[in-house]
């Protein structure tokens, strides 16, 4: 799908996002192989230069001006944000909570704002090769912090049993959006349409559709999926080693009912 869209150098408005999923498979046929033939010793170096690869894929669209779809579809434009991932992995994906906490979070906040300003800046100048690089390098540290746990009113806001549903249901929330917006504007009755113009009546109109679009997928789709790949997993693999999960620190009431791969073993 992305190269298609590249190709035509347009959007094909119903699955136009899609996009960004098919830029992650790409990447996921590509670097499990990989990091299977290269020496151990030399991940760290091809996570560098992927990253690195990336950055001159976007720097050689702007000297040659080539289509700014291309740039931003195309899996070559991304590969320093899931060389940020890669990376993230093999560190151990985890960044312990310090007394610098507020410097940490005012630092990931200044680089999103920056990346924000220079995303709706000319696309042509140079400095727009930073977005991406920004962007990556603040959620790689709100994951990395976010792994290691919080406590206090943060916990308790990150829990919130709505929140927690939400992110349950986020890739539903992802696919289904814009084809919600499609049947409103196709087969909402005249008489109501005024629920789809004014701008805020839309947003809530479309959000609790989408809402409940996304929250149907999850009971009737994904999770029989997730329960049938779990199953497949476990007589494929068997059980979970006892002991992995407490040299973690993690209780037998904490194991998850799939089989996790750790960052060290997904490299």
């Amino acid at each position: 799908m992305d190269w298609l869209i590249a190709l035509n150098n347009e959007w094909p408005l119903a699955i136009s996002h899609l996009w960004s999923i098919c830029v992650q498979e790409q990447f996921y046929l590509f670097w499990p192989l990989l990091i299977l033939l290269l020496p151990r010793r030399w991940v760290l170096s091809a996570i560098v230069a992927v990253a690195f690869a990336g950055i001159a894929f976007r720097i050689g669209c702007v000297i040659f001006s080539a289509p700014i779809i291309a740039r931003w579809v195309l899996p070559f434009g991304s590969l320093d944000s899931l060389a940020a991932g890669a990376a993230l992995g093999w560190w151990g994906g985890r960044l312990r909570a310090s007394r610098g906490g507020w410097v940490i979070a005012l630092l990931c906040l200044s680089m999103l704002i920056v990346a924000a300003v220079l995303r709706n800046s000319d696309p042509t100048k140079l400095k727009s090769v930073l977005v991406e690089p920004l962007e990556a390098g603040a959620f790689v540290i709100l994951v990395a912090r976010t792994a290691t746990g919080f406590d206090g009113n943060i916990a308790r806001f990150l829990s919130n049993a709505g929140l927690m549903f939400a992110g349950r249901i986020s890739y539903g929330l992802y696919i289904y959006h814009i084809l919600v917006a499609m049947v409103f504007n196709r087969w909402m009755p005249s008489q109501m349409r005024f629920l789809i113009t004014i701008p805020s009546l839309r947003l809530l109109v479309f959000g609790i559709a989408t809402l409940f679009t996304a929250a149907l997928s999850w009971r009737f789709l994904e999770q029989p999926i997730n329960r049938l790949r779990g199953e497949k997993t476990r007589k494929a693999l068997g059980p979970i080693p006892d002991g992995s999960w407490e040299q973690e620190g993690a209780t037998r009431s904490q194991r998850p009912p799939h089989l996790i791969f750790s960052a060290d073993s997904s490299g």
